[in-house]
């Protein structure tokens, strides 16, 4: 996290499920109390994925790898 004059960059990895903009939604609640006024940047860098949801990598199913997706609103 970076906390500036004028904005907040947080980034987090989301556990496969959820879509991104929710988790994003979620983390910009819960931080938007402490730092009121500043606009809110949420970065999803990574997507943990768990056991059930891992691709059959032995079937040729893919990597595995994780995902980067930005969501950035300002707070409200």
């Amino acid at each position: 996290m970076a906390i500036r004059d004028t904005d907040v960059q947080i980034a987090v990895i989301a556990r496969y499920g959820p879509p991104l903009s929710e988790v994003a939604a979620q983390v910009r609640a819960a931080v938007a109390s402490l730092v009121p006024g500043l606009r809110l940047d949420v970065h999803i860098d990574d997507i943990q994925i768990d056991d059930d949801h891992a691709p059959d990598t032995a079937a040729g199913g893919g990597s595995g790898g994780g995902t980067a997706e930005s969501d950035r609103v300002g707070a409200q």
